[in-house]
């Protein structure tokens, strides 16, 4: 993905054979993944740290996928920290935590929901 920013003038998202996004590395950042991405893998129910990072500051969405909170957020600092202590004082065991800034493979996990692998 790195390279594919740096080196192309257009990339096009493809997923199970269908386009679903074609422009610049830029303008697709831009339109489709402006945003940091956290990640936190949970022992416990997720939904309850879902419910309460959908009202911190600086986070614009919130989606859950088995044990996963994905935050779509303006920025990781701060927030995830905030997401840790919020597991913490619900009684969620945080077992992965990452945070992707915006990149081609946020905008990648963002149309297809998936995890890019080389």
């Amino acid at each position: 993905m790195e390279e594919a920013a740096v080196l192309c003038e257009r990339i096009a998202i493809i997923d199970h054979g269908r386009a679903l996004a074609i422009d610049t590395p830029a303008e697709l950042k831009r339109r489709h993944g402006a945003e940091t991405l956290i990640t936190l893998t949970m022992e416990g129910d997720p939904a309850r740290l879902a419910d309460r990072a959908e009202r911190l500051d600086g986070v614009r969405s919130v989606e859950r996928d088995g044990q996963v909170v994905r935050v779509h957020a303006e920025r990781s600092e701060g927030v995830l920290v905030q997401l840790v202590q919020a597991a913490g004082e619900l009684g969620l065991a945080v077992r992965d935590a990452s945070s992707l800034p915006p990149s081609l493979e946020t905008v990648f996990l963002n149309l297809t929901g998936r995890e890019y692998r080389e």
